[in-house]
């Protein structure tokens, strides 16, 4: 997760830098707009990991189960993202 934001962080702010100088590389344009893809599920996924770790742990004080669930159901919407 750390790794996906970390690269997901460089490539935008690098982007960001590059056009305000009105001449951002080509490279960086592509990196920027393509690498969105592999992050994005690698991050999503991650995050989804870490919380369900967190909350199988039994160490999260649930009300009535509804951290379970919320997680639960969470990892079922996001889940054609992260197949």
């Amino acid at each position: 997760m750390l790794i996906s934001w970390s690269i997901a962080e460089i490539t935008r702010y690098t982007f960001y830098v590059y056009s305000t100088t009105r001449q951002v590389p080509g490279w960086l344009t592509w990196a920027r707009y393509n690498f969105f893809f592999v992050l994005y599920i690698t991050g999503v996924c991650s995050e989804w990991m870490c919380m369900w770790l967190s909350v199988s742990s039994g160490e999260v004080e649930e009300v009535g189960g509804t951290v379970v669930w919320g997680v639960v159901v969470g990892m079922l919407i996001a889940w054609p993202v992260c197949k």
